[in-house]
């Protein structure tokens, strides 16, 4: 169910967001495609507001029942309810003589949005990928008229000319995303962790009665070279921290370096500290077609998208190492 809302200046807004966010909102400026305008709600960019239906909203809030899937989809923060500034429209059509014939009231517009992580904010140089997963692009209550529109629309769009890539060709596409001017060793190291994370997004995936309809999986990884070691160095340092902590909260026997000053672990470990710098980042995303519900099974043609990913991936790292 959906979280209370309050109207505030124009907006209704769910009781999970901050409201000094709303002065701050503006077009997102990273936006490359989907439908409607995307607006981004801080300084740092890190929320997204997002144009959404009913069954994509339904879909992140009863998300919170299936966690081993729910890590692989952008935070969710709540709903925002846009209401168009403009006062209401009138809509007259006249005759020849320049009377009115007829009057209707437009009302003022509200659209629905969510509020979502941008995952894109925590790199420095983004090098995205945004893969359609699956063999069918409309929701199941889509009618024929409906269905001959989703498929008019891959025709002419990037879906199509996925359809037209060859077994060889498909590869190459691959490939050439990782050609940011990154390291040789850095770039190994960014395919394997799709890898792993593609792996692990399959096996949550075996485990959910759940049809994603023409979602994606959104590849991100870091393409400044020196960004790329700032924040490998993150990670490392992160590591020993937990490591240390974890050996303190324990028990064991632990010799400090006599070089490090005492510190507090527990206190000084922030949670959120992981989400400062990244290396990569997998999430699947657009859920305007797509639900859970139990006794429906795992969605094959979505497994096989994933699959198919690691294959591909699989191939282009023996072709680069090789």
């Amino acid at each position: 169910m959906a979280a209370p809302l309050r109207q505030v200046e124009g907006f209704f807004v769910s009781q999970s967001i901050n409201l000094n966010y709303l002065a701050s909102l503006k077009k997102f400026s990273d936006q490359l495609g989907g439908h409607g305008e995307l607006l981004s709600m801080d300084e740092e960019d890190s929320i997204i507001v997002k144009p959404c239906n009913g069954i994509e909203r339904d879909f992140y809030e009863n998300s919170i029942a299936h966690p081993g899937f729910a890590r692989w989809m952008p935070k969710y923060y709540g709903t925002l309810r846009l209401h168009d500034s403009q006062p209401p429209l009138l809509d007259q059509q006249l005759d020849v003589n320049n009377n009115i014939i007829s009057c209707d009231i437009k009302p003022q517009t509200t659209k629905e949005t969510i509020c979502i992580e941008n995952v894109l904010s925590k790199f420095k140089k983004p090098c995205v990928m945004d893969l359609k997963l699956g063999t069918q692009l409309w929701g199941e209550d889509a009618d024929e008229r409906k269905r001959q529109k989703a498929i008019l629309k891959a025709e002419r769009t990037t879906s199509e000319y996925c359809r037209n890539l060859t077994p060889i060709t498909i590869i190459k596409c691959f490939a050439d995303f990782f050609m940011a001017e990154i390291s040789p060793s850095q770039r190994q190291l960014v395919i394997n962790r799709f890898i792993e994370d593609l792996t692990s997004f399959l096996e949550a995936l075996e485990k959910q009665d759940v049809r994603l309809r023409s979602a994606s999986l959104l590849f991100v990884y870091e393409g400044d070279p020196n960004a790329f070691t700032e924040a490998l160095n993150k990670e490392e340092e992160e590591t020993q921290d937990n490591q240390k902590s974890s050996k303190l909260t324990s028990g064991e026997d632990y010799v400090e370096d006599e070089d490090i000053e005492d510190t507090d672990y527990d206190s000084d470990i922030d949670e959120d500290d992981d989400d400062e710098f990244k290396v990569t980042e997998l999430k699947i995303i657009d859920f305007a077609h797509s639900y859970f519900r139990d006794g429906v099974g795992k969605d094959e043609g979505c497994l096989l998208g994933v699959n198919n990913a690691i294959r591909c991936l699989k191939q282009v790292l023996n072709e680069i190492t090789n």
